[in-house]
Protein backbone atom coordinates (compact mmCIF):
# COMPACT_ATOMS: atom_id res chain seq x y z
CA UNK A 1 0.00 0.00 0.00
CA UNK A 2 2.90 2.31 0.90
CA UNK A 3 4.46 1.99 -2.12
CA UNK A 4 1.68 2.16 -4.61
CA UNK A 5 0.66 5.38 -2.40
CA UNK A 6 4.37 6.49 -3.08
CA UNK A 7 4.13 6.30 -7.05
CA UNK A 8 0.08 7.14 -7.32
CA UNK A 9 -0.20 10.37 -5.09
CA UNK A 10 2.07 12.50 -7.20
CA UNK A 11 -0.09 11.75 -9.84
CA UNK A 12 -3.11 12.60 -8.19
CA UNK A 13 -4.77 9.64 -7.21
CA UNK A 14 -5.60 8.67 -4.47
CA UNK A 15 -5.23 4.91 -3.01
CA UNK A 16 -7.67 3.34 -0.70
CA UNK A 17 -7.01 0.34 0.73
CA UNK A 18 -10.12 -2.00 -0.09
CA UNK A 19 -10.65 -5.68 2.47
CA UNK A 20 -11.71 -8.78 0.69
CA UNK A 21 -13.82 -11.21 2.46
CA UNK A 22 -14.66 -14.70 1.79
CA UNK A 23 -13.08 -14.31 -2.21
CA UNK A 24 -9.69 -14.65 -3.74
CA UNK A 25 -9.78 -11.26 -5.33
CA UNK A 26 -11.33 -7.81 -5.21
CA UNK A 27 -12.62 -8.16 -8.88
CA UNK A 28 -14.39 -11.42 -7.55
CA UNK A 29 -16.33 -9.38 -5.70
CA UNK A 30 -17.02 -6.12 -7.78
CA UNK A 31 -16.99 -5.17 -11.35
CA UNK A 32 -17.50 -1.61 -12.56
CA UNK A 33 -20.12 -1.05 -15.35
CA UNK A 34 -20.03 2.04 -16.84
CA UNK A 35 -22.67 4.63 -15.90
CA UNK A 36 -21.35 5.25 -12.63
CA UNK A 37 -22.36 1.80 -11.17
CA UNK A 38 -20.37 -0.79 -9.73
CA UNK A 39 -22.12 -4.06 -9.03
CA UNK A 40 -21.10 -5.46 -6.13
CA UNK A 41 -21.34 -8.79 -4.02
CA UNK A 42 -21.21 -7.08 -0.43
CA UNK A 43 -20.37 -10.12 1.38
CA UNK A 44 -17.20 -9.66 0.01
CA UNK A 45 -16.43 -6.44 -0.70
CA UNK A 46 -17.05 -3.05 1.57
CA UNK A 47 -19.84 -1.58 -0.85
CA UNK A 48 -19.76 1.70 1.39
CA UNK A 49 -16.00 2.46 -0.57
CA UNK A 50 -17.83 2.96 -3.18
CA UNK A 51 -20.18 5.86 -2.07
CA UNK A 52 -20.03 7.91 -4.99
CA UNK A 53 -21.46 5.28 -7.29
CA UNK A 54 -24.61 3.55 -7.94
CA UNK A 55 -23.78 0.17 -6.42
CA UNK A 56 -26.08 -2.77 -7.61
CA UNK A 57 -25.79 -5.67 -5.49
CA UNK A 58 -25.58 -9.27 -6.49
CA UNK A 59 -28.61 -11.58 -6.27
CA UNK A 60 -28.70 -13.58 -3.17
CA UNK A 61 -27.49 -16.69 -3.69
CA UNK A 62 -25.37 -15.85 -6.95
CA UNK A 63 -21.89 -14.93 -4.79
CA UNK A 64 -19.41 -15.11 -8.44
CA UNK A 65 -21.93 -12.58 -10.16
CA UNK A 66 -19.97 -10.04 -9.31
CA UNK A 67 -16.99 -10.30 -11.92
CA UNK A 68 -17.59 -8.95 -14.77
CA UNK A 69 -15.72 -6.97 -17.60
CA UNK A 70 -16.87 -3.98 -19.34
CA UNK A 71 -16.19 -4.01 -22.75
CA UNK A 72 -17.23 -0.66 -24.94
CA UNK A 73 -21.03 -0.54 -24.17
CA UNK A 74 -21.25 -4.31 -23.41
CA UNK A 75 -20.95 -6.18 -19.90
CA UNK A 76 -19.24 -9.47 -20.48
CA UNK A 77 -20.64 -11.52 -17.74
CA UNK A 78 -20.58 -15.45 -17.16
CA UNK A 79 -23.35 -17.67 -17.81
CA UNK A 80 -25.52 -19.22 -14.70
CA UNK A 81 -26.66 -15.86 -12.83
CA UNK A 82 -29.77 -15.38 -14.53
CA UNK A 83 -31.40 -13.17 -11.37
CA UNK A 84 -28.56 -10.99 -11.66
CA UNK A 85 -28.38 -10.61 -15.31
CA UNK A 86 -32.62 -9.87 -15.04
CA UNK A 87 -31.24 -7.14 -12.70
CA UNK A 88 -28.30 -5.73 -15.30
CA UNK A 89 -30.79 -5.92 -18.06
CA UNK A 90 -33.98 -3.97 -16.01
CA UNK A 91 -30.59 -1.07 -15.14
CA UNK A 92 -30.22 -1.21 -19.41
CA UNK A 93 -26.94 -3.13 -19.45
CA UNK A 94 -26.64 -4.92 -22.87
CA UNK A 95 -24.85 -8.33 -21.84
CA UNK A 96 -22.95 -11.02 -23.88
CA UNK A 97 -22.98 -14.23 -21.68
CA UNK A 98 -19.96 -16.30 -21.41
CA UNK A 99 -19.91 -19.93 -20.57
CA UNK A 100 -16.87 -20.06 -17.74
CA UNK A 101 -18.26 -22.67 -15.47
CA UNK A 102 -15.96 -25.63 -15.86
CA UNK A 103 -12.80 -22.84 -15.09
CA UNK A 104 -15.71 -21.40 -11.97
CA UNK A 105 -14.95 -24.76 -10.40
CA UNK A 106 -11.33 -23.30 -9.41
CA UNK A 107 -12.90 -19.96 -8.78
CA UNK A 108 -11.50 -18.08 -11.94
CA UNK A 109 -13.43 -15.30 -13.22
CA UNK A 110 -14.08 -13.45 -16.47
CA UNK A 111 -11.38 -10.55 -14.55
CA UNK A 112 -8.53 -12.91 -13.87
CA UNK A 113 -8.53 -14.56 -17.69
CA UNK A 114 -8.95 -11.17 -19.82
CA UNK A 115 -6.20 -8.79 -20.43
CA UNK A 116 -7.75 -5.64 -21.85
CA UNK A 117 -5.97 -3.61 -24.77
CA UNK A 118 -6.89 -0.37 -25.55
CA UNK A 119 -5.76 0.20 -29.09
CA UNK A 120 -5.32 3.93 -30.79
CA UNK A 121 -5.73 4.00 -34.37
CA UNK A 122 -2.59 6.09 -35.52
Amino acid sequence: MEQLTNIAEPLGYTVVCAPVLGCLHFKTGCSYLGKNTVLVNPAWVDAKMFRDFEILPVAAGEPFAANAILLADTVLHPTGFAQTQSLLVKQGFKLDLVDISELMKAEAGLTCMSQIFEVSSP
